[in-house]
């Protein structure tokens, strides 16, 4: 039951926006986007759900290889053209030719100008909407705790309010152009060090693997 409640709410959030996926590098033609009331879009979300089939709804949510980093199939007999999903630490991420880099999350965060916020926002949604992408896998949030992390960049910094209200006005600025925020990275990425698992021949057992991973553990509070 919970399964199906989520899976509802995943398909209610795709129809908020309509518009169908373009994945052309060289688009520059913004569409006006047809929003919809939450009601309306759960409405059609339990519409559509209830006509596909078991395996329809396994190749939904388990993904395919695609031009995007994430791909979900289309289903023609239902006039669904499918969802493309691209990384967005700055724009319009995995190789995307043709697009802008915009100024990194830490820098953006350092103006401490929450117009800038919004506007940068709005750009970068125009330009996925542009794409034809209709979930950016951003924005990430998670506070900058290691100097040596990686992705620090890609963030707004160390303060937790700031950190807090440029996520805001990024969701808000990509969601008012039909493209749907992806708030990530919430906790716990945050260290280079075993931060992807490392695959070794088991010493003892040759014909064993071990990954070596760090492991972040945490309490409630």
């Amino acid at each position: 039951m919970v399964g199906n409640d989520v899976f509802l709410f995943i398909t209610a959030v795709c129809f908020l926006f309509n518009f169908s996926i373009i994945v052309n590098a060289n688009s520059n033609a913004y569409q006006q986007v047809q929003s919809r009331t939450w009601n309306q879009a759960i409405s059609m979300a339990k519409s559509f759900v209830a006509q596909l089939t078991l395996e329809e709804k396994c190749n939904m949510t388990s993904g395919v290889k695609g031009s995007c980093a994430g791909n979900v199939l289309s289903v023609p007999r239902l006039n669904f053209t499918g969802l493309c999903f691209q990384d967005a630490p700055s724009g319009v991420g995995d190789g995307v030719q043709r697009s802008t880099a915009f100024p990194p999350g830490v820098q953006i965060a350092a103006t401490w100008d929450r117009d800038l916020f919004f506007k940068r926002a709005v750009a970068i949604g125009e330009e996925f909407r542009g794409k034809g992408v209709h979930f950016a896998l951003g924005p990430m949030m998670n506070i900058d705790r290691n100097a040596r992390h990686g992705r620090n960049w890609e963030g707004f910094g160390a303060d937790p309010y700031l950190s807090g209200e440029n996520a805001f006005y990024y969701v808000q600025g990509l969601q008012d152009q039909g493209v749907v925020a992806t708030a990530k990275h919430y906790i716990c990425n945050e260290q280079e060090t075993h931060r992807s698992a490392v695959a070794s021949r088991n010493q003892f057992r040759p014909d064993m693997i071990n990954y070596v991973a760090y492991s972040a553990n945490l309490d409630d509070k």
